[in-house]
């Protein structure tokens, strides 16, 4: 059986640059129409005095979806542009399959 696929990124920005963040990735987001995404969901924490922080969740139909993005000309051109962005102050991610859901 073959389990959605999470991508988890948080972001600690810059007060003045968590809206434009966000917006920013809802825009011009690479992943909106390839095979297997699914959806992005968006968070924002601004109870920290030194920085915002934004979660940033994609869901894949499964890992072999989002591994295939990961290796896709589309996601590899994609950071070949970037440039640091002293705005982001700290970044990680964390990725996992969903096993068990409820609604």
């Amino acid at each position: 059986m073959q389990h959605k696929y999470k991508e988890i990124k948080r972001f600690e920005v810059t007060k003045d640059y968590s809206q434009t963040h966000m917006t920013n990735f809802m825009e011009n987001s690479i992943v909106k129409g390839l095979p297997g995404f699914e959806s992005i969901e968006m968070g924002l924490n601004s109870s920290n005095p030194d920085y915002d922080l934004v979660v940033i969740s994609f869901t894949w139909e499964n890992k072999e979806a989002f591994m295939n993005f990961k290796k896709s000309d589309v996601h590899l051109q994609s950071h070949k542009k970037r440039t640091p962005n002293p705005k982001i102050l700290k970044y990680s991610a964390m990725h996992f399959e969903v096993t068990d859901e409820w609604n």
